[in-house]
C-alpha cells in the first residue's frame, strides 16, 4: 500500500515526458520526491507503533520474489500504461 502514492506522480512524470511539458515534469519530480518522503515517514511511524517487531513467516516470505510475481508487475505495468 506503500506504493499508491506515488501513481499519481509517476504517472505524471510519464506523461509530462512523453508530451514534452518540462515544467509539468519538474512539478511531478517535486510531487514524487514529496510522497517518497511523506511514505518513508509515515512507514517509519506505523512499525515504530506496531506490535510487530519480529517479522513473521509470511513477512519473510514476501521479500522473495517468485517468477509469479515479476508476472504480476508486469501485467500491473500494462494496465497502467
Amino acid at each position: 500500500m506503500l506504493i499508491s502514492p506515488l501513481m499519481s506522480p509517476i504517472v505524471g512524470i510519464g506523461l509530462s515526458v512523453g508530451t514534452y511539458n518540462w515544467p509539468k515534469l519538474i512539478s511531478a519530480l517535486r510531487n514524487f520526491g514529496v510522497m517518497v518522503i511523506i511514505s518513508l515517514i509515515s512507514s517509519y511511524l506505523y512499525f515504530l507503533i506496531s506490535p510487530l517487531k519480529v517479522p513473521s513467516a509470511e513477512i519473510i516470505a514476501r521479500t522473495e520474489p517468485t517468477l509469479l510475481n515479476v508476472v504480476i508487475a508486469f501485467v500491473g505495468g500494462f494496465a497502467g500504461i
